[in-house]
């Protein structure tokens, strides 16, 4: 059996899919990460991050096959910022009909039984790229991209998890959701305060939208119910997960300083008995 997951970027399968695709590995199946946008401008850059990502995916049994789109930043001449890439960024369709084409042929090429996609939480314009190209009516499976779905307001505004304690939001409880998830570095300081303001305000439009039953969610799963699904793996499996993810030695640097991924994880996914990660289906 073969499984495909399609990453936005070098790292995000691993940081949302580790425990999946070890388990996978270990039971024989072939595991391919397909990364879709894998170039920055920086050939130095490029080389360190696809250095780490090869030698994680390979000590751990798994495939690497890297698409060769630049990000958004290069991409669209940008600052790598939150308010950038996520808040004012607008899907390009043409730059979809072409990463839909890639990932077809990423499909013929390694013929999977599985496929599985990014939700595209956290709005990133990158992930959302890669959402949109999905093969439609194609039984693909759906990933929470971590750690944006450590954070309630991100998650409720790609339609999952609502509830009181992530609609109804004040600025400063949107940052605290951000530090506490493991997504402070995404925004840079001058405009952490107009992002969470421009949060809030979006979570209490989906509130309102969902109390007249005029709404289902606005971020990219516009269009369709989304409903989670645990996948529940054994608390011994859980260190060897980490590694893997720690093995992106400069994200998780970036993302969760020098203790690196396993004290936001241990918070995040600890389940009884185990830990999780999580699947989304959608239903038109």
């Amino acid at each position: 059996m073969t499984h495909l997951y399609v990453s936005p970027h070098l790292d995000d399968a691993a940081l949302s899919c580790a425990g999946g695709m070890l388990r996978q590995a270990r039971s024989g199946a072939r595991v391919v990460v397909c990364s879709v946008f894998t170039r920055s401008g920086s050939a130095r850059r490029d080389a360190v991050r696809c250095g780490e990502d090869r030698r994680a995916l390979e000590a751990a049994g798994i495939e690497p096959l890297y698409l060769g789109f630049m990000d958004a930043p290069a991409r669209l001449g940008v600052k790598p910022s939150f308010e950038q890439l996520v808040l004012r960024a607008r899907l390009d369709r043409a730059l979809v009909r072409e990463v839909e084409r890639a990932i077809a042929e990423a499909i013929l090429r390694v013929r999977p039984s599985q496929v599985y996609f990014p939700l595209g939480v956290g709005g990133h314009i990158d992930h959302r790229a890669v959402f949109a190209a999905r093969p439609k009516r194609s039984g693909a499976r759906f990933y929470v991209e971590r750690p944006y779905g450590f954070v309630p307001v991100l998650r409720a505004l790609c339609g999952i998890a609502m509830g009181a304690s992530s609609t109804v939001l004040s600025p400063d409880e949107v940052l605290r959701q951000f530090e506490e998830g493991g997504c402070g570095a995404l925004m840079l300081e001058a405009e952490r305060r107009r992002c969470a303001e421009v949060l809030a305000r979006r979570a209490r439009r989906m509130t309102v939208a969902l109390g007249s039953g005029q709404g289902r969610g606005f971020g990219v799963a516009l269009g369709a119910a989304v409903t989670i699904r645990r996948r529940r793996y054994p608390a011994e499996l859980f260190s060897e997960a980490v590694r893997l993810i720690d093995g992106y030695t400069s994200q998780v640097n970036w993302l969760f300083g020098a203790e690196g991924a396993s004290p936001q994880y241990h918070r995040h996914v600890q389940a009884r008995g185990g830990w999780f990660e999580e699947e989304a289906l959608l239903l038109p």
